[in-house]
C-alpha cells in the first residue's frame, strides 16, 4: 500500500497528475452538457411529441349558434383579412325583406344565405354561398366559417364592410375541440 501512496505522490510531484485532472474535468463538461441537452431534439428539425398538445378550449360548448357568435364577437379574433376565415352567423332574412326562404338552393348544390359576420361591435352583413354543393342543408341560426375573397365596388347592405364577397367553407357545431371550433361539416 505503502508502494501505491508513494506512486500517486511521484506523479503529482513529476507533473503527471495534470493529464488526470484535465480528463476528468473534459469528463464532466461532456457529462454536464449531456444532462443539459437531454431533453431536446437531436437535430434541428422539431419532432412531435408523445402526446399532442390539447386546445385549452377543448369541450367547451355554448347552447347555440347565436350565443357562439355573441361571445365570439367579444373574445374571438374578428380580423377582416382577406382569404383568412372568419366567423359568421346564418342570418332569417325573410320576414325583414318579405323572402320566402332564407337559405336559397342553387342549380350546382350551392347554397346562398346572408350571414352575420363577426366583429368588436356585433357583426356586419354579407351574402354569401358555400363553397360547393351537395351538402348539409344551412339553416338560420347556423355557426359558419367564411373567407372574403374580394371587395364590390357598392356594398349590399348599409356597412362599407358588407363590400367583401367570399365563401362558406365550413359548418361548425356551438363548441371547441382540440382542433379549435368543431367543424360539423366543409364546403
Amino acid at each position: 500500500m505503502a508502494e501505491t501512496g508513494d506512486s500517486i505522490k511521484e506523479g503529482v510531484l513529476s507533473g503527471n497528475s495534470g493529464n488526470w485532472i484535465f480528463g476528468a474535468a473534459i469528463l464532466l463538461v461532456i457529462a454536464f452538457l449531456a444532462w443539459v441537452q437531454r431533453d431536446k431534439p437531436r437535430s434541428g428539425i422539431a419532432t412531435k411529441s408523445a402526446e399532442p398538445r390539447r386546445n385549452p378550449m377543448a369541450g367547451f360548448a355554448f347552447k347555440d349558434g347565436p350565443s357562439f357568435f355573441e361571445a365570439w364577437c367579444k373574445f374571438g379574433d374578428t380580423t377582416l383579412t382577406a382569404k383568412k376565415p372568419i366567423v359568421g352567423l346564418v342570418v332569417d332574412i325573410s320576414a325583414e325583406y318579405g323572402i320566402e326562404k332564407p337559405v336559397k338552393r342553387n342549380n350546382d348544390g350551392s347554397q346562398a344565405v346572408v350571414l352575420d359576420i363577426a366583429s368588436p361591435d356585433g357583426g356586419f352583413r354579407v351574402y354569401a354561398s358555400t363553397a360547393s354543393g351537395n351538402n348539409a342543408p344551412l339553416s338560420p341560426g347556423d355557426l359558419v366559417s367564411w373567407i372574403p375573397l374580394r371587395r364590390m365596388p357598392k356594398a349590399l347592405f348599409d356597412d362599407k364592410r358588407s363590400r367583401w364577397l367570399g365563401l362558406i367553407v365550413a359548418k361548425h357545431a356551438p363548441e371547441f375541440d382540440d382542433h379549435g371550433i368543431k367543424v360539423l361539416e366543409r364546403y
